[in-house]
Formats: structure tokens, sequence, C-alpha cells
């Protein structure tokens, strides 16, 4: 149940850091980036944006590039995370959730919610 709570607290996160659209549509369709498990994250994006879809839900873990090693986590730099929106914004969509465990002590707990504010 504390799981639960704290994922949908940092899906919360996600949908207020996405930026609103000139006009938005009642209702966003999208996919989990897992659907592409196959690809990497950008890809998904690409993916998820060809087949008419707004929103994404990434799944930490999966690759963000080919060209680079990194995968999508709470490790990322500034540069890896301000590309990635970078990517979204260009492709017109927005991270609406991240499916991703949140650790039992505080300071990662903690380093997952920071990583949801970035």
């Amino acid at each position: 149940m504390k799981a639960l709570v704290s994922l949908l607290i940092l899906a919360a996160t996600f949908l207020r850091a996405a930026e609103p659209t000139d006009s938005p549509a009642p209702l966003s369709v999208g996919c989990q980036a897992f659907t592409f498990n196959r690809f990497t994250v950008y890809e998904a994006i690409e993916k998820t944006a060809e087949a008419g879809g707004t929103v994404i839900e990434f799944i930490s873990g999966q690759r963000l590039i080919k060209a680079e090693p990194g995968k999508l986590s709470p490790d990322m730099s500034d540069e890896q995370l301000a590309a990635l929106h970078a990517h979204l914004k260009k492709h017109g969509v927005a991270p609406a959730s991240l499916f991703i465990g949140i650790p039992n002590d505080e300071a990662g707990a903690r380093k997952v919610f920071e990583f949801g504010k970035r």
C-alpha cells in the first residue's frame, strides 16, 4: 500500500511538470514506455508520437539512447535530463508518470522524489 501511494504521488509530480498545451484535450492518450521495451526511451517517445499519443509513462531502467550508455533513473545527469525534456517537447509528448520502485530507506526514497521534481 505504501508503495502504491508513493507511486501515485510521483505520478502527480510528473503531471504537474507537464507543459500545458494551447487547447488541452479532455483526454490524453499515450502508452507506457515498456510497450517499446526493446527500444530506447527516445525511440519509445518517437513511437508514441507516431501513434498519435501525447503522454507517456516511463519505466525506470530503460536505456536512454543507443549512442550513449545510460538508463532512465534517478542517477541521470542534468544534461541527460535536459536532453530528454527537449526530445519530449520536440515530439509533443508529456511525461505522465514513472514506474519505479521506491526504496524503504529515507535517503533512497528522497533521491527518487527529487528525480521526480527534476
